[in-house]
């Protein structure tokens, strides 16, 4: 077993890519490091799948939840029952899949989605998250105003800012996909924000995937927050590797917007 970024390159990048389209089925997914493999879990839940690298061969060998006889209906993949072991890893983490080749990713991600993530998933619960609620900064005058009736008013705004959301701002180098233009908060540090185009929760219930996402501007995002723009698929700055799902356009330009 070796550490991730001891591993062989052709390792590596395996286990990033399953990361990376792990990333747009699960919100909130999470991988973390060890001396000697990755574990990926949901923010808030368990682990549902360890990668072991290799540091000469490309390959990674995953051990995930799930019974091995439902694991081993994805017959296109390598997947072996473990040897049983008296502790509850082993109980826990019973097969053991082989990838020696990126074209098996996608299988490989479909079947820890369908089956080792929901044994690895927790509800969220208040007292577990770490509050993503800030006020919004105070703005000041240049001189000390006048006295004036003042009502004190705090304002709220939640900040999602998943793996997800922040991959898709590095592919689009934080540049607002209506627009083009960020914020450079200072020297080197841009600033762009992930718009939900179906919004999550009620009444709404869209989805937290890629398609569904669109990087804008702040002021971009408070127009399509409260209907006041129209969105146009091919008006829409692309990346090769983030697609808009239209269904999604004509959601909100039928639902949200507002003519």
């Amino acid at each position: 077993m070796n550490h991730h970024h001891s591993a062989s390159e052709g390792s590596r990048r395996m286990c990033e890519r399953l990361e990376s389209t792990l990333v747009s089925r699960i919100p909130n997914l999470l991988r973390s490091e060890s001396n000697q493999w990755c574990g990926f879990s949901q923010a808030g839940g368990s682990k549902f799948a360890y990668v072991n690298h290799r540091k000469k061969m490309h390959r990674i060998e995953i051990w995930c939840m799930g019974e091995p006889d439902e694991l081993q209906s994805y017959t296109q993949l390598q997947v072996h029952k473990r040897q049983p072991t008296t502790g509850g890893f082993g109980k826990k983490y019973q097969a053991r899949v082989f990838l020696d080749s990126p074209e098996y990713i996608e299988e490989v991600a479909n079947m820890l989605f369908k089956v080792s993530f929901p044994l690895g998933k927790t509800s969220y619960k208040t007292k577990n998250i770490q509050p993503l609620v800030r006020e919004t900064p105070k703005a000041y005058d240049f001189s000390k105003p006048e006295p004036t009736q003042k009502v004190k008013i705090k304002t709220y705004r939640i900040l999602r800012d998943t793996n997800l959301a922040r991959k898709l701002k590095y592919l689009h180098d934080n540049q607002c996909q209506l627009c083009g233009k960020f914020l450079e908060i200072k020297p080197g540090e841009k600033y762009s924000e992930a718009h939900h185009i179906k919004p999550l929760g009620k009444p709404h219930n869209g989805p937290d995937v890629a398609n569904n996402i669109i990087i804008l501007c702040p002021n971009h995002h408070v127009l399509c927050d409260y209907g006041g723009i129209k969105l146009e698929l091919d008006q829409i700055r692309k990346h090769p590797q983030h697609a808009i799902d239209k269904s999604f356009i004509d959601y909100h330009n039928q639902t949200i917007y507002k003519a």
